[in-house]
């Protein structure tokens, strides 16, 4: 009994230092390229392209990971898959702090994609395994929320100390704690002794052929992806940009407002997954996300539209934090929609095509800033125009009509 309490707490320990991880990887996710935009491209002197090409590159690499780390961690759990997480991580954050050498630093982002991606669904594994059903969604979204302040450090935090110390400093300083980090992890995983590994799963095509024939995850993946791509990257890519040059806000103004756009998401995440709970509904808060994001893409095409420079706009862009509850509120149906066998790989399957998606669209959007003339430049800095963000952001609106429709075709229980 008392070897048993012993290796539950031992557990617990290596979940928080699992969600220390999950931080870090938040923090990687934001830091780059949206609060130092400006920053990375007049100091590389490259197209908007180029800098969203930092973030592209992470999600690809953050989505492979995420599919090959579903039936990784369904075969030797979470633990066993952090471990490996943490050395790609941490290898790639120290690698995009000590060059300036273009490929160098996508292969660095590449690297942190991968070694990010094994976080959030061996977390998601191992308090399956320490918790009961009925608190799951709870700790899930405590564990987001405490990840999501990674977001926050990455926006008003980061932009802050970048000026008074260089954002190469401020990046060693993580990376010096995601060593620490991962020294302790090695260490504190040795307690647990032997890690079971389930026989049953095999690393072959069949678990994913068995997720991809479920005509529910077609949905949930659909609509993942479209919840995932407008939140993230508004948080991650675009957010501060469009807030300096449409509004005229400062670097440190537009970050703060991403900064509280990170912490609204995480309440969010609680706030829904709680309702949800309460309502014993998951689906009305899903298509009430939808709903909302029509709303406030429309209302800012609107805005841009007719030039009216409002607070409200800010306002909206904070309001898209509630796409944050899309996790805490979907992940319960796919573990419980899909069986047991190739539940991990369900949510590694489906997380993969959102951050695929989120890729894409970060792509798009540097495409979409160089489509049309640039309308001046401040202190170095390129301002695009009232065209290439309407153009944007309409495109954002026609995904939220999609959105809707998805929704109403998820089912909680099939």
């Amino acid at each position: 009994m008392k070897d048993t309490i012993r290796k539950y707490h031992v557990h617990i320990l290596l979940i928080i230092l699992g969600t220390m991880f999950y931080f870090l990887g938040h923090f990687q996710r934001a830091a780059i390229p949206a609060p130092i935009f400006d920053i990375l491209q007049s100091e590389l002197n490259v197209s908007a392209t180029k800098i969203t090409t930092f973030s592209a590159i992470f999600m690809y690499c953050y989505a492979l990971g995420t599919l090959l780390c579903g039936v990784l961690v369904d075969k030797f759990g979470g633990i066993k898959v952090i471990m490996v997480g943490s050395v790609l991580f941490t290898i790639g954050s120290l690698l995009f702090s000590a060059t300036e050498y273009l490929p160098l630093m996508y292969l660095s982002r590449g690297l942190v994609g991968i070694g990010a991606a094994t976080f959030y669904l061996s977390l998601l594994s191992e308090v399956k395994k320490c918790f009961k059903d009925r608190h799951v969604g709870i700790v899930i979204a405590v564990i987001l929320f405490l990840g999501y302040l990674g977001g926050v450090c990455a926006n008003a935090p980061f932009v802050i100390a970048s000026e008074h110390f260089g954002w190469e400093e401020v990046l060693r300083i993580f990376t010096v704690g995601s060593i620490i980090i991962t020294i302790a992890f090695f260490v504190v995983q040795h307690l647990l002794k032997s890690i079971h590994v389930n026989e049953k799963v095999h690393l072959n095509h069949e678990s994913y052929l068995e997720v991809l024939t479920h005509k529910n995850n077609y949905y949930l993946g659909i609509f993942t992806s479209l919840c995932t791509g407008l939140y993230y990257v508004i948080m991650t890519v675009l957010g501060v940009k469009f807030l300096k040059d449409f509004l005229g806000y400062s670097s440190g103004l537009a970050a703060t407002v991403l900064s509280f756009l990170v912490v609204f998401g995480a309440l969010s995440g609680i706030i829904f997954a709680s309702l949800s709970k309460i309502f014993n509904n998951r689906m009305f808060f899903v298509k009430l996300l939808a709903f909302i994001d029509f709303f406030i893409f429309g209302i800012i095409s609107v805005c841009i539209m007719f030039n009216i420079k409002t607070p409200l706009v800010a306002v909206l862009v904070l309001l898209i934090a509630v796409n944050a509850a899309n996790t805490p509120l979907t992940a319960p149906i796919i573990m419980s929609t899909n069986n047991y066998s190739v539940r991990t790989t369900a949510v590694s399957v489906i997380n993969s095509i959102s951050f695929v998606f989120v890729g894409l669209v970060a792509t798009l959007i540097g495409f979409l800033l160089d489509l049309f003339p640039i309308v001046g430049k401040v202190n170095g800095n390129i301002i695009y125009g009232k065209e290439s963000y309407l153009t944007v952001f309409l495109f954002f609106t026609v995904l939220a009509v999609i959105e809707i429709f998805v929704s109403f075709k998820i089912k909680e229980k099939v």
